[in-house]
C-alpha cells in the first residue's frame, strides 16, 4: 500500500479523459451573464408615446471597483457566500447521450465513443445580481421584466439556459429568490439607481472520462414449454 494512492481505482467511474476546463460556479455565472446581456428591456416613453427598447451595456462577473465609472445601464454577478455540492443517490453515473460526443476534445475521431460525461453530483449557488442604472425609469423597466426573464415559459418559476462550451454545454437552472431597490446616500449623490436581486443557481457537476468500459445491461432469456417433455 502507498499513502495517498487511490483505493479501488479499477472500478467505475473511468479515469478522466482531460482535466476540467471550467468549474460549475464559473459556468453558472458565465451562462447567466450571456443570457442577461442578450435580454431586451423596454422603458416607458412618458410624454413620448414611443417606448424605448435597450440592452445592458455590460454584464460584469465581479464586483465593480469603487473607482470604476460604470456605463449605465449594466449589471454585475457575484456568488454569495459559497457553492454547495450535493450528491444524489444515482451519482456517479454516465450520461449516455454524451457517449462519443466530445471525442474530438481528446483527439479521437468523432463518434469513436472514446469518452463519456459522468455526472458526479450537483452544484447549487446563490448569486447576487445587481442592476445599475442612472434613471429611475430604467430601473423600473428592469424590475418589471424580472418575472418574464426568470420564468420565460409555463413549466414553472425557473429559467434553464445552455451552459458554456468549456463546461460541455451543460444546462444551468436559475430561480429568482428576491429583488428590491438598493439606494443609499452615496448612490443618490451619484444619481445611481440600483436594483439588487438574489438568484439560486444549479447545474450538474460533470467530468469527461474514458469510455473504454460502459455499463451496458444485458439479459439472456430461456423459454421452455412445460408441455414439451423434451428428448428421451
Amino acid at each position: 500500500m502507498t499513502v495517498g494512492a487511490i483505493i479501488g481505482s479499477d472500478t467505475f467511474p473511468q479515469p478522466e479523459a482531460i482535466p476540467g476546463r471550467m468549474g460549475p460556479l464559473e459556468a453558472m455565472r458565465e451562462a447567466l451573464a450571456a443570457y442577461l446581456a442578450a435580454a431586451t428591456f423596454r422603458t416607458h416613453g412618458g410624454d413620448d408615446p414611443r417606448d424605448q427598447e435597450w440592452q445592458l451595456r455590460a454584464v460584469r462577473q465581479d464586483w465593480p471597483p469603487p473607482d470604476t465609472e460604470l456605463d449605465y445601464p449594466c449589471a454585475s454577478i457575484v456568488p454569495v457566500p459559497a457553492t454547495d455540492d450535493s450528491v444524489g443517490p444515482l451519482t456517479p453515473h454516465p450520461l449516455e447521450d454524451t457517449l462519443g460526443l466530445f471525442d474530438s476534445w481528446v483527439g479521437a475521431p468523432d463518434g469513436s465513443e472514446a469518452t463519456c460525461l459522468w455526472r458526479t453530483g450537483d452544484a447549487v449557488a446563490t448569486l447576487q445580481v445587481d442592476f445599475w442604472a442612472d434613471r429611475e425609469a430604467d430601473r423600473q423597466a428592469i424590475e418589471g421584466a424580472l418575472p418574464a426573464l426568470f420564468a420565460p415559459n409555463q413549466r414553472g418559476n425557473c429559467l434553464t439556459v445552455e451552459g458554456p462550451e468549456l463546461y460541455f454545454g451543460q444546462p444551468c437552472e436559475y430561480t429568482l429568490l428576491s429583488h428590491h431597490p438598493d439606494d443609499s446616500g452615496l448612490t443618490a449623490y451619484r444619481n445611481e439607481r440600483r436594483l439588487r436581486c438574489m438568484v439560486r443557481a444549479r447545474c450538474a457537476i460533470v467530468a469527461l472520462r474514458r469510455a473504454t468500459v460502459m455499463l451496458t445491461p444485458t439479459a439472456t432469456v430461456t423459454v421452455t414449454n412445460p408441455a414439451d417433455p423434451g428428448e428421451e
